[in-house]
């Protein structure tokens, strides 16, 4: 296995997911899903390998297979693009023979609608009724297959986002309205709603603009943690030989990577990458490794995401709040309760309301900065981003 940071990894090669993996195929057998994780943990590739298995299932009929449709819908920037992509992708499995008498060819027949090579460019006129379109597209999915479809939304948050600012709020709304519809509608019907960015700050936007509905209450939420330390360790172990990297204890230097960056794939992909340049690997030079990474200019790792996102999906008021509590808590080594934090909070900005405190101290805990023990205290999730945070902010 070579080391690839950020690069598409294959199935076979996803390390330490298999029973998480298995817990979302549970979850599948009766809802729709939610699926919430730091970016670069391993979402996508999750996904691929999940795709993966339900290939490897068809020629097997006596294990349930479904019918998966994965898209990346990072660049879509209207309901119109998101529509024409999915009549590209479920075209194929209507019935040759019904393709002229479904419904949504009846709908499309008003508009003198254009398909080149299988894909659907709609016309500017239709509007408003995409939302039509893409009930007529999943009714006509649903009457013409058996197997269970499965929608992996991948970058969902992201598409909502792009709506949002090139069409408005309300365009959102009713693309987020009409999955949920769809998902009472036909109950076999399954989506995964994953991406970069969370959801739940794409629906507070919402919120701000008098969205009242709860479009996602249907669907089980679930996190994606990084890979538990043995699970971590042997991605290193797998890396470290794969790309025949010389060291003397190579037990010793897995593990070492593994515990440095809290079992994060993309982290352990990108030290490996660095040490194919060193002669002979000690766990020196992997704790050295990291304290560059942390300081390092060009920010390969991608670290100063953790403060640049509190500025685009926080207010102003957040953002000042949000920083200060994440320094309190980076400065110290034990966790701290809430009275606690609102107190040092308090003498180093004008505060008074703890309400205030306890909601960001919960939009925290959903961006996966800090975590809470059952006692009630909070503390950073990972120690790599409290360490880089402690260096960062001073």
């Amino acid at each position: 296995m070579k080391a690839n940071p950020g690069g598409y990894i294959e199935p076979t090669n996803v390390v330490g997911r298999d029973d998480f993996i298995k817990t979302i195929w549970n979850i599948l057998e009766q809802q729709s899903l939610v699926l919430t994780a730091e970016r670069r943990i391993g979402k996508t590739s999750i996904l691929n390998k999940m795709e993966a298995e339900n290939k490897a299932l068809q020629n097997n009929s006596f294990l349930k297979k479904h019918l998966i449709f994965k898209g990346d819908l990072e660049g879509f920037r209207s309901p119109l693009e998101f529509v024409e992509w999915l009549y590209k992708e479920i075209q194929p499995y209507l019935s040759p023979l019904q393709k002229n008498t479904t419904r949504i060819s009846k709908f499309l027949s008003k508009f003198g609608e254009i398909e080149i090579a299988g894909i659907l460019k709609l016309p500017k006129i239709i509007g408003d009724s995409w939302k039509i379109l893409l009930n007529e597209l999943i009714s006509d999915l649903m009457e013409n297959q058996t197997d269970t479809p499965i929608f992996f939304f991948d970058e969902f948050p992201m598409m909502l986002d792009n709506i949002v600012i090139d069409h408005g709020e309300k365009a959102a709304m009713e693309m987020l309205d009409v999955l949920r519809a769809l998902r009472q509608t036909y109950p076999k019907l399954r989506m995964i709603y994953t991406g970069s960015i969370g959801l739940h700050h794409v629906i507070r936007k919402l919120k701000k603009a008098g969205y009242a509905n709860d479009p996602t209450n249907d669907m089980q939420i679930i996190d994606v943690s990084p890979l538990a330390i043995d699970d971590a360790q042997d991605l290193a172990l797998k890396l470290l030989k794969g790309e025949n990297i010389s060291t003397q204890n190579l037990e010793e230097v897995a593990k070492a990577i593994a515990e440095n960056v809290d079992g994060f794939p993309f982290y352990i992909h990108g030290i490996v990458s660095e040490l194919k340049q060193h002669k002979d690997v000690d766990v020196k030079n992997v704790n050295e490794l990291v304290n560059e990474k942390l300081v390092e200019g060009n920010d390969s790792w991608h670290l100063g995401h953790y403060e640049s996102r509190i500025h685009k999906y926080y207010s102003s008021d957040e953002s000042k709040i949000s920083l200060i509590i994440l320094d309190i808590l980076a400065s110290t080594d034990k966790p701290l309760p809430l009275d606690e934090i609102f107190n040092l909070l308090k003498s180093k900005m004008p505060i008074e309301d703890k309400e205030i405190v306890r909601k960001i101290l919960k939009l925290l805990q959903q961006d996966h900065y800090i975590t809470r023990q059952t006692d009630g205290c909070f503390h950073f999730r990972l120690s790599i981003i409290k360490r880089f945070w402690k260096i960062n902010r001073g």
